[in-house]
């Protein structure tokens, strides 16, 4: 299959890129250094110098949920006019979209599923709802991957994000900062999925059956057994400093009234399981870290995979 791959120059737009050549697919990458994707015409002429394309991956996108709440124009911008530009520029007979979690909000318990009602609390997550609402009207196959925090380091490339836990917690071991600011106890909890347990999930979509899945484990880890995992993988201290006594507000602006983070986030995976196959091989704690410590130093350490999970394959 001739694949677009939007976002190409990403952390998993990059491992992505390198499995689906591995398993016989031919690779057109688009980054923002090609175009970006709010310049439609700019996508147009891209698009059409890519020649015949088979399918697109879509993982371009702004991201950041507390940045949205500063500008919410240039995320429906950038992931639901980009979104459009692309789909205007190409006649794909199939695409997947990375999308998130967040579209679900935070108000709900237990493991999110697919069931589980769409309440988007901030623009980057109504941005990406509406772009799977935009796919749905388009004549492809259409598969979205609502992801939860994809993470770790694969192949020498590793997450240059500082925004998430597990490569903060890597930068404070590796003496790039003096410490970890947590919120709270540390008791929160989230799920996450490696980068390249991910990218086979992105894989495996492209020829499975189209629908809408949560990219999850459906156990999650809580900030102080990413701390503490991040201490025995690495060798390293990783000293902390709690700054707020409860979960964070993620937004919008000072002086709102804050949104307050959910304390446990995590994602039911039984239908994208089903479906596509998929399994979370590499998605354990020990060996997200380990992944992650590797491709951000070089340094080799002792596997820590769980025994519960599944092995590496």
């Amino acid at each position: 299959m001739r694949v677009l791959v939007s976002g190409a120059g990403g952390f998993l737009g990059r491992v992505l890129t390198r499995v689906l050549r591995e398993h016989g697919h031919r690779v057109v990458g688009l980054t923002r250094s090609d175009v970006d994707l709010t310049d439609g015409p700019g996508v147009a002429r891209f698009v059409r110098a890519a020649g015949d394309l088979d399918g697109l991956v879509h993982l371009a996108a702004r991201v950041r949920v507390r940045e949205s709440f500063e500008a919410p124009a240039a995320y429906w911008a950038a992931n639901v006019g980009g979104t459009a530009n692309l789909l205007a520029a190409g006649d794909f007979a199939r695409v997947v979209l990375a999308s998130t979690t967040a579209v679900y909000g935070g108000g709900h318990t237990g493991a999110l599923t697919e069931a589980t009602p769409t309440a988007p609390g901030s623009p980057y997550a109504a941005s990406k709802l509406a772009a799977e609402r935009l796919l749905r009207q388009v004549p492809a196959a259409v598969t979205v991957l609502r992801c939860v925090n994809v993470v770790g380091g694969w192949d020498g490339v590793a997450d240059p994000d500082r925004t998430r836990i597990v490569n903060n917690a890597l930068a404070v071991a590796a003496g790039e900062k003096p410490h970890l600011s947590i919120n709270g106890a540390g008791d929160a909890v989230r799920d996450f999925v490696h980068v390249r347990d991910a990218a086979e999930a992105f894989r495996l979509a492209l020829a499975g059956p189209p629908g809408t899945y949560n990219l999850g484990t459906g156990v999650g880890a809580s900030v102080a057994e990413v701390v503490e995992a991040a201490r025995r993988v690495t060798g390293h201290p990783v000293p902390l400093m709690h700054i707020y006594p409860g979960p964070m507000p993620s937004g919008p602006k000072s002086g709102d009234p804050p949104v307050e983070e959910p304390h446990t986030l995590v994602a039911d995976p039984a239908l994208v399981k089903a479906a596509l196959g998929w399994e979370p091989r590499r998605s354990d704690i020990g060996t997200i870290l380990r992944d992650g410590w590797h491709a951000r130093t070089g340094q080799k350490v002792a596997s820590s995979h769980s025994p519960s999970a599944a092995p590496p394959s």
